[in-house]
This record gives structure tokens, C-alpha cells and sequence, in this order.
């Protein structure tokens, strides 16, 4: 009779397998990744783990990233256990969004993992949006990231992650004060301090962000203050 371990079981599981008849056999992903894993530009490895019953070995399908290890063996006396795979990417000059995927097999099945190189840095916010006039243009070309602010807003809400260090951020306008330009790699809340516009006209300014050869920019425009 085969039974299938709960999804909750992640932890290490020991049993005295020949005390029983009862035959388990399990494998998934975690965690669990609807859309697959998400790599950026200047990304460089990342970390999915494989829970498995049984012994196991893996492959990428593209040729712009490889899986370490490409094989595991279920130790001694350990019935389910969780390996990290580490996935290993080159950098994504194309240009373009670039797809592949990890294939697993272990006992009777073979489970599938997504994996997606953006060609821009991981800019949180503001979000990447589709220019309208994209077409023809390549999947960076065709992205932007820009922030409309109030007249009276006296800082720029910004988050990103970086994966290379020396990553800086710069800006074109002496209305925004930048105390940070270089930084270290990981995930960033930032707000760069600017004064409220006291003109009626909006300001625009672009801020350059940098990280392992790759920039973004992103379009700022502050709205000009309305007549009281």
C-alpha cells in the first residue's frame, strides 16, 4: 500500500524503515513558487530546496543557467529529507526576458520548477510597467519605471535589491538629496529627500540606478502646487 507524506512534513522525518510495510514516496519544491523562480540582470545564484522520499536528480533545460548538486542520495535511516539546489545564472545581457526550467526526477515522476531572468534590476518601486509605444522594442527597451509625486511630498519612496556590491544611485536634479550612492548587496528601502515644489509647474528628474554593469533609470515628476 503506497501513502503520501502531508505538504506540511518539511522537517527531517527518521524512521526505522524496515519496521514497517507501509511504502511513502514524496517529492515537491519549497517553497512552493506559483510563477516560478524570478532571477534580475545582475543576479547571479539563487536557492530553491527539494524535499524528496527518495533519492533524486536534476537538470537544467537552459543553456544561461546550471543546478548544483545535479543529484542526491537519501542518507541511511532518513526517510524524507530537504536538499538546496542552488541555481547558478549568467548575466542577462540579451536584453530580452529569458526562460528555462528545472527538471527533477525521483522515483516514477519528474516535477518542474520555472525559472525567469529579467533584463533589469529588481526595482520594486515603483513597479516595471510597459511603455505604450513598445512595440518593435526589446523587453528592456519596453520598460519603464517612473513616480508621480505631490507637490508637497518631501521624499522619494523607493525600494530595490541588489546583487552585486558597489551598486549606486544617482540623480540628475539638485532637488533630490541622495546621502547613499553606493550599496552594499540586498534589499533596499530608500527615500531620497526633496523639498516641496513651489512652483505651479511639475519638475522632472531621472535617478540612475547601477548594479553589477546594468542601470535603470527611473522617471521621476513632482506635480507643481495648485493656486489656493
Amino acid at each position: 500500500m503506497k501513502k503520501f507524506l502531508p505538504l506540511a512534513a518539511l522537517a527531517l522525518v527518521l524512521t526505522a524503515c524496515n519496521e514497517s510495510k507501509d511504502e511513502f514516496h514524496q517529492q515537491y519544491f519549497y517553497p512552493q513558487m506559483v510563477g516560478g523562480m524570478a532571477f534580475f540582470a545582475d543576479q547571479a545564484t539563487d536557492t530553491i530546496t527539494f524535499v524528496s522520499t527518495d533519492p533524486w536528480t536534476a537538470r537544467s533545460t537552459a543553456d544561461w543557467f546550471s543546478v548544483s548538486p545535479t543529484s542526491f542520495e537519501i542518507p541511511s535511516g532518513y526517510l524524507q529529507i530537504g536538499k538546496p539546489i542552488v541555481v547558478t545564472a549568467t548575466p542577462n545581457t540579451t536584453g530580452n526576458i529569458r526562460q528555462g526550467v528545472i527538471e527533477v526526477s525521483a522515483y516514477e515522476s519528474t516535477l518542474t520548477m520555472k525559472v525567469t531572468q529579467y533584463p533589469w534590476l529588481n526595482i520594486q518601486y515603483p513597479a516595471p510597467e510597459r511603455k505604450q509605444d513598445a512595440e518593435g522594442m526589446s523587453d528592456a527597451e519596453a520598460v519603464r519605471f517612473s513616480l508621480t509625486l505631490l507637490a508637497t511630498s518631501t521624499g522619494v519612496p523607493l525600494n530595490f535589491v541588489t546583487y552585486e556590491p558597489g551598486a549606486t544611485l544617482t540623480s540628475d536634479a539638485d532637488w533630490i538629496t541622495i546621502p547613499d550612492t553606493l550599496f552594499a548587496p540586498g534589499a533596499h528601502t530608500y527615500k531620497p529627500a526633496i523639498k516641496e515644489n513651489a512652483s505651479m509647474q511639475p519638475r522632472k528628474a531621472t535617478l540612475t540606478l547601477t548594479s553589477g554593469g546594468f542601470s535603470n533609470q527611473i522617471l521621476i515628476t513632482q506635480e507643481g502646487r495648485t493656486e489656493n
